[in-house]
């Protein structure tokens, strides 16, 4: 179901008016596919924030969650996985990914390895109630083809030409099934009697900055009449004013002058639609007063 807030991670851009999905830990949700542009060759990204709310009900059930790339076939690749933390399995827990899914696990913090399908294990646990962001590389250009993990990358390199040093990868030469290529959707899973957990924000892409999209930088001119305690900020479709302590109306102008709409502030934010990048006069009507600033969206 879909559910409020939406999830956030620092620096990265996120949709302010969107929902999250919660998976209510009742039981298996099967294969869930988003289709996109399907890929033959080079690489195919996909990143997400996720925040897992319990492990209270994980049981003995083989599998619980698992994202993973797929194709017509359903041939799972690049498979994300999730298990408890084997010290503090009600409180923590780790992350793997394996070129194919796989429906065995180890909770022993250490690769689990069946036919063609080994899990490679990250080397730390994330404690509940934390929102984690995962990107996800399958790399059909490399022979064997190979999958890249990354665990909460850090905030300088989204929308950077070149990734930085992957958390996990698994290059091992086990898993190589050919028709692994032609993948064409994003599949989420989850076993019965999987625990809640919160999901937002997927993006599909090619490349690292496709999927890493920073927030979106500016630059705010205070105007003559501005105190200082206060400021305005666009970040998407959402135009935000912090410092107000009370909903008010606002107007948006073009620099010339021009009224480009009015507004209604609630908790400071008011959503605005596609904005170009441009020079834009922000009139807040509060009842403290009417303050008017300049603020530059890039």
């Amino acid at each position: 179901k879909m559910v409020n807030p939406y999830l956030a991670y620092d620096g990265l851009s996120t949709d302010a008016s969107s929902n999250a999905i919660s998976f209510g830990g009742s039981g298996s949700i099967g294969s869930n596919k988003i289709g996109f542009t399907q890929q033959n060759s080079g690489t195919v990204y996909a990143s997400f924030i996720i925040n897992v709310v319990g492990l209270q009900s994980w049981g003995t059930n083989p599998y619980k969650y698992n994202f993973c790339f797929t194709n017509s076939a359903n041939t799972f690749a690049g498979a994300i996985n999730i298990f408890p933390y084997a010290s503090d399995p009600s409180n923590k827990f780790i992350i793997g990914v394996s070129k194919r899914n796989s429906n065995s696990y180890s909770n022993a913090n250490a690769p689990y390895n069946t036919a063609n399908q080994a899990i490679v294990w990250g080397s730390k646990s994330y404690p509940l109630n934390t929102n984690i962001l995962l990107v996800v590389r399958y790399d059909l250009s490399t022979a064997g083809d190979v999958v890249s993990l990354w665990v909460n990358p850090d905030k300088s390199t989204f929308g950077a030409t070149t990734p930085p040093s992957a958390t996990i990868i698994d290059a091992s030469s086990a898993s190589t099934i050919a028709s692994a290529h032609n993948l064409a959707y994003f599949n989420v899973r989850t076993g019965a009697g999987s625990p809640a957990m919160l999901f937002d924000e997927l993006r599909i892409g090619t490349n690292w900055a496709s999927v890493t999209p920073p927030v979106v930088s500016t630059k705010i001119i205070p105007s003559s009449n501005n105190t200082g305690q206060d400021y305005v900020y666009f970040q998407q479709n959402m135009l935000f004013v912090v410092g107000l302590t009370q909903d008010c109306p606002v107007e948006l102008y073009f620099s010339d002058g021009k009224l480009l709409g009015s507004y209604w502030l609630t908790n400071g934010a008011t959503n605005i639609g596609i904005l170009q990048s441009g020079i834009y006069i922000v009139r807040v009507l509060s009842p403290q007063g009417t303050r008017s600033y300049k603020a530059a969206k890039f």
